[in-house]
């Protein structure tokens, strides 16, 4: 897994996806284009699409495996600690509750 791709948010993911659709499109697309130097700057082209598809399958991997890790680290702990965990839980609805009443009070 390739860490400097691991907290890649969905969107951008999902922006990166597209974005390397529309190349793949424009490289099939222009197979028929003709000159030295177009075929060479094609080729350097093809090989950053498929850094970015590897880049991206790697993100993707890196984001599952944290999510499950996560789930499984909470789930553990709000099993060893019942009762903590839905003390947590009612201190941060309390917070919310408080910052949501300030915020209307201030209308």
């Amino acid at each position: 897994m390739d860490q400097k791709y691991a907290a890649l948010p969905q969107q951008v993911v999902d922006e990166l996806r597209g974005m390397l659709a529309g190349g793949e499109e424009l490289l099939r697309n222009s197979a028929e284009q003709a000159g030295e130097e177009y075929r060479r700057s094609r080729a350097r082209f093809e090989t950053i699409m498929n850094d970015a598809k590897r880049a991206l399958a790697a993100a993707e991997v890196s984001a599952v495996h944290k999510a499950r890790l996560a789930a499984a680290k909470t789930d553990l702990y709000v099993h060893k600690h019942p009762w903590q965990s839905v003390g947590y839980g009612a201190i941060a609805a309390a917070a919310v509750g408080v910052a949501i009443g300030l915020l209307i009070g201030r209308r």
